[in-house]
This record gives structure tokens, C-alpha cells and sequence, in this order.
């Protein structure tokens, strides 16, 4: 198993520990994907990219984090670019790309 994988394997069984993984349902699916793609030796970015997202998620409501939490971020935030995935990958993730513009033949200008 890669270095990353198996360093990535024990963090995440380290939260299955931490009560506030027991406490909220959207982190302990997070992790509990997380261990199942680990496992099943499947893309790293992609795992890396799905845990970034849901403990900055979890940040964003509880304005807190568990330290094991804090560390799995930490650990892979370096390796959560979320260009290196292909684009069915990040809109199945939920990630806006591409770019809006303004329509051409508009009769109003504001």
C-alpha cells in the first residue's frame, strides 16, 4: 500500500474514535467513504478532495473541528486539488467549473 494510503488509513481510524465524529452524520459518512475508497485502492485526489470538503463543510456550520479532524485536513490539503480531477468527477463532488457570461443581444445594459 502507498505511504499516503496507509498514513491517510490510520488518521481516519484514529476519528472513528472522536465523539464528534459519533455526533454528526455528514462527517462519519465522509470517513467511513473515505476508509471504503482507502480500501478499494481508489483515486487519492478524489478521497482527498471528498475529505477536505466535508470537514470545511462541518467547519463552516459548527465553527469547530475535532483535532484528529484539524490533522486529516492537514494532512491532505496538499493532495485536495480539485483541478486534477476529471470534470464528471467534480460535478458529481458538486464543484462549480467553467465560467458565466452576460447574454450578447440584451436590450437592457443594467
Amino acid at each position: 500500500m502507498n505511504e499516503k494510503y496507509q498514513q491517510l488509513s490510520e488518521l481516519i481510524g484514529k476519528a472513528f474514535f472522536e465523539p464528534e465524529f459519533k455526533s454528526d452524520p455528514k462527517i462519519q459518512n465522509t470517513i467511513t467513504t473515505a476508509a471504503t475508497q482507502l480500501h478499494n485502492h481508489e483515486d487519492y485526489t478524489k478521497i482527498a478532495v471528498e475529505l477536505s470538503l466535508g470537514i470545511t463543510n462541518l467547519y463552516l456550520t459548527q465553527h469547530k473541528v475535532a483535532t484528529i479532524l484539524k490533522t486529516i485536513y492537514d494532512f491532505v490539503a496538499d493532495d485536495a486539488d480539485a483541478t486534477k480531477l476529471d470534470l464528471q468527477t467534480r460535478r458529481n463532488l458538486g464543484i462549480l467549473s467553467g465560467y458565466v457570461r452576460s447574454p450578447l443581444n440584451s436590450d437592457k445594459i443594467w
